[in-house]
C-alpha cells in the first residue's frame, strides 16, 4: 500500500493501520509502514484536518485496545507519543514546502517586474535620445536648406554672397555632424 501513499494518503494509512490491528503479533516492519503512512496522510493529503483527525482516531483506538500493535512501548498513551509528533512534523514540512513555493513565485514575479522596468527605462532613454537627435538634425538641415536656397537665388547676381551662403551651409553641415557624433 505504501506505493500509493501520495495519491491516496489517508486510505493507505487506514489500510496499514487495520492490518497492524488484525495481526496478533505484528512485525516491526509493519509498524514502520504505519508510521510512514501516518506521515504521508498528513503531508500529502489535500484534506489536512481530516488526516490529522484520522491519526488521532487511530491513536485512540490503539490506546483503548491496549494491544501489542506498537512494539516495546508498554504505556497505553504511546500512540499519542508516536503519532502526534509524526502529524506535527508532517504538517510543519507541508507548510514549509507551501511557503517555499509561494516565496519562489513571489521572487519570479519581482524578477519579471524588474525586467519590465529595465526594458521600459531603456525604451524611454532611446526615445529621449531620438527626440534630441531629431531636433538637432531638423534645425541644422532647415538652416542649410534656407541658406542653399538663398545661395541659389543670388548666385548669378552676387557670386560673393552665394559663396558666403554656401560656406554657411557647409558650417551648418559640419555642426550637425559634430552634434550627431556627440
Amino acid at each position: 500500500p505504501l506505493a500509493a501513499r501520495r495519491r491516496y494518503p489517508i486510505t493507505v494509512f487506514w489500510i496499514l493501520f487495520a492490518s497492524i490491528l488484525a495481526l496478533s503479533n505484528p512485525p516491526i516492519v509493519l509498524f514502520a509502514a504505519v508510521v510512514i503512512g501516518a506521515y504521508s496522510a498528513v503531508a500529502h493529503s489535500p484534506y489536512r484536518v481530516p488526516a490529522i483527525g484520522a491519526l488521532m482516531v487511530a491513536a485512540v483506538i490503539v490506546a483503548a485496545k491496549s494491544s501489542n500493535a506498537i512494539p516495546q512501548i508498554p504505556n497505553s498513551l504511546s500512540p499519542f507519543v508516536i503519532l502526534v509528533p509524526v502529524a506535527y512534523v508532517a504538517n510543519a514540512i507541508r507548510k514549509w514546502r507551501q511557503q517555499t513555493a509561494a516565496n519562489l513565485a513571489r521572487i519570479r514575479v519581482l524578477e519579471l517586474g524588474q525586467e519590465e522596468a529595465t526594458r521600459e527605462a531603456v525604451e524611454l532613454e532611446r526615445a529621449r535620445i531620438a527626440r534630441e537627435l531629431h531636433d538637432v538634425v531638423t534645425h541644422n538641415v532647415s538652416v542649410m536648406v534656407v541658406q542653399a536656397g538663398a545661395a541659389r537665388k543670388v548666385m548669378d547676381a552676387s557670386p560673393e554672397q552665394a559663396t558666403q551662403a554656401l560656406l554657411a551651409v557647409e558650417a551648418s553641415g559640419r555642426t550637425a555632424m559634430a552634434e550627431l557624433r556627440q
